[in-house]
C-alpha cells in the first residue's frame, strides 16, 4: 500500500464518483479504477459498492476512511517538518558559549533574532572556553559558538561573523602605582602576575593575555571563571586582561587602556563552513533578523 493508494480512496470517497475523482487527480479514470481495485484486492475487502447508477462506500469502507485521512495527514505532517527543519526553522542547534559574550549582551541579540527567524528552533546551550570553541565545532561538539575571539585569522574551515568589538582592558588593583594612568604600554606590565582564565584548551589561562601584550608573563594565576579574575584582582593578587565587555564596577580594582594593544576582541557567531544544511539554514536565517 502506497500514499497515493490512500489519497486516490479519500478522494474518491469524498466524490463518490469515478469520474470527479480521476478529474481531481489529474490521472485517467481506469488508472483509478484499476488502482483502487488493487487497493481492495490488497487489504481483501471491498471498500465501495458500485453500480451504474452510484458509487457508495460500504461500512468497511466508512472505518478505512478514517484511519486513510489519519494517515495522509501524518505524512504531510512529516513531510512539512522535514522541510522545516531543512530551512532551519526547527529542531535543535547546540550553541557553545562564553562568558564574554554573554557579558557584553551579544547573546540578547542573538535568541531574540533566532526567535523571529525560527520561533521552533530550539537552542541547546553550552558553556565554552573561547580558547576550545574551533574544537568543539570541528569534533561536533557544537553546530556554533557565540564567544569572544580575537581580531585575528581564524582556523581555516570557519565561517564567522563579527557580532561585537571591545578593546583588551587592564584590570589593576586601584592602589597599583600604574592605577593612575589612562593607558599603560605593555611593556609597563612585564614584571606583574598575570591572572588568567583557564580552560582545557589554555590549562594557563593566558591565550589572551600572551596576545594582547605580545609577550608570556613570567608568573601567572589561573582561574577557572572568569567572575573570579577581577575579584582577584581588587584583593591584589595579581592584574589582569579582560574583554571591555566584562569591565564592571569591582571596588577595588579599576579598569585602563592598553596603549599598544595587540588586538581588539571580538564577539563573533562561528560555525563551520561544511556544517549541515540545517544549522547553516538556521544562521543564515539569524542573520537576516540581526539588526
Amino acid at each position: 500500500m502506497e500514499l497515493r493508494h490512500l489519497r486516490y480512496f479519500t478522494v474518491l470517497a469524498d466524490t463518490l464518483h469515478f469520474g470527479q475523482a480521476a478529474a481531481r487527480l489529474n490521472i485517467v479514470q481506469p488508472a483509478l479504477s484499476m488502482q483502487i481495485r488493487k487497493l481492495e484486492e490488497e487489504l481483501g475487502v471491498a471498500l465501495f459498492e458500485r453500480s451504474r447508477r452510484k458509487v457508495a462506500l460500504t461500512p468497511t469502507g466508512e472505518l478505512f476512511l478514517i484511519e486513510a485521512r489519519r494517515c495522509l495527514s501524518h505524512a504531510d505532517q512529516a513531510r512539512f517538518l522535514a522541510q522545516e527543519a531543512k530551512r532551519g526553522a526547527i529542531g535543535q542547534l547546540r550553541l557553545g558559549l562564553s562568558n564574554g559574550a554573554v557579558q557584553s549582551g551579544a547573546l540578547r541579540r542573538v535568541m531574540r533574532a533566532f526567535r523571529a527567524s525560527s520561533p521552533g528552533l530550539l537552542i541547546e546551550p553550552v558553556e565554552v572556553h573561547p580558547a576550545g570553541a574551533a574544537d568543539a565545532i570541528f569534533r561536533g561538539d557544537i553546530d556554533a559558538s557565540l564567544g569572544t575571539t580575537a581580531s585575528l585569522a581564524l582556523p581555516e574551515g570557519l565561517e564567522s561573523y563579527t557580532m561585537a568589538q571591545h578593546r583588551a582592558l587592564v584590570v589593576l588593583p586601584e592602589e597599583h602605582p600604574l592605577a593612575a594612568e589612562a593607558d599603560i604600554p605593555a611593556e609597563a606590565l612585564r614584571g606583574e602576575t598575570f591572572i588568567g582564565y583557564a580552560g582545557p584548551h589554555d590549562v594557563m589561562g593566558m591565550s589572551l593575555t600572551v596576545g594582547a601584550l605580545g609577550y608570556l608573563p613570567a608568573a601567572q594565576r589561573a582561574v577557572s571563571s572568569p567572575s573570579m579574575t577581577v575579584g582577584m584582582v581588587a584583593a591584589g593578587l595579581g592584574v589582569a586582561i579582560v574583554p571591555e565587555s566584562i569591565a564592571r564596577p569591582e571596588a577595588g580594582a579599576v579598569f585602563r587602556g592598553l596603549r599598544d594593544r595587540r588586538f581588539d576582541i571580538d564577539v563573533t557567531l562561528l560555525w563551520s563552513g561544511s556544517q549541515s544544511a540545517s544549522t547553516a539554514a538556521a544562521i543564515a536565517r539569524m542573520l537576516a533578523e540581526e539588526p
